[in-house]
């Protein structure tokens, strides 16, 4: 059954990702997200690819920045 075009779905993909979007984006799991990011990690991530801190407590990932590091792969 097809829909009708008053019935179409819009899919957003927000820029800002959480730790859990961010790892499941870059097939992480959330802990080795949090491991690799932190500041005296063995294996670090590069160092453009950080989290904001939106609001003073949330840590945000940036889709371009995961892409970056995706496409340095």
């Amino acid at each position: 059954m097809k829909k009708k075009d008053s019935e179409k779905t819009v899919v957003i993909n927000p820029r800002m990702m959480n730790v859990r979007e961010a790892a499941e984006y870059l097939n992480f799991s959330v802990g080795t997200l949090r491991l690799r990011s932190a500041p005296k990690s063995k294996n670090p991530l590069p160092k453009g690819l950080r989290p904001k801190r939106i609001n003073g407590a949330k840590l945000l990932w940036d889709r371009k920045q995961l892409d970056i590091y995706l496409d340095s792969l």
